[in-house]
């Protein structure tokens, strides 16, 4: 109840002089007022680090691109390590189900012998390795997109119109009304 109160003796105290001034509003300074542009966000997917290079933040647009093709690139080596390893435990598999005894198969990767369970285990450790780099991945792209999407509203809000409500007869300013100095 307090706080009603307060509020009420504050409005009346800001709404009197503006009320009371013959006061007009005008437009100090128009630029185009753009609503949320969505292109940048649009190409960034397709570009990596399009949203920053066109905000001209040179150096974030690099760090996302370095990061994305980075990470595909990851994604690239990790599936492909996937297949590899598991067309070799498949095939160790294969051939144990034939016997009784566990077989001791010869390592491709160099020196000393594997049984198909240890093959089965570093198929499944590449498997693992693939979803941390899709995760990595996705993690740079939702990064990569936010910023340019805080970019896009600073840009937004910088572009929106300034207006001054301010006395006909003196000039004195009473309320300015804008986003220019929010950033």
């Amino acid at each position: 109840m307090r706080y009603l109160l307060w509020f009420s003796i504050l409005a009346i105290l800001l709404a009197e002089p503006l009320l009371a001034a013959e006061g007009r509003m005008f437009e100090l300074e128009t630029r185009p007022n753009e609503t949320t542009n969505l292109f940048p966000l649009w190409l960034d997917l397709a570009i990596p680090g399009y949203g920053a290079f066109h905000h001209r933040e040179y150096w974030w647009a690099l760090g996302y691109a370095s990061a994305k093709i980075s990470g595909a690139w990851l994604i690239y080596l990790a599936v492909k390590n996937h297949h590899y390893w598991n067309s070799v435990a498949v095939a160790a598999e294969t051939r144990q189900q034939r016997e009784h005894d566990t077989l001791m198969f010869a390592n491709p990767q160099g020196n000393g012998w594997a049984t198909a369970q240890e093959f089965r285990n570093r198929a499944d450790s590449a498997f693992v390795m693939s979803v941390y780099a899709v995760l990595f991945e996705t993690l740079v792209y939702g990064v990569s997109l936010y910023h340019t999407w805080r970019l896009n509203e600073r840009q937004r809000l910088k572009s929106a119109p300034f207006y001054r409500l301010q006395n006909e007869r003196t000039g004195e300013p009473r309320l300015d009304l804008g986003w220019q100095n929010t950033w």
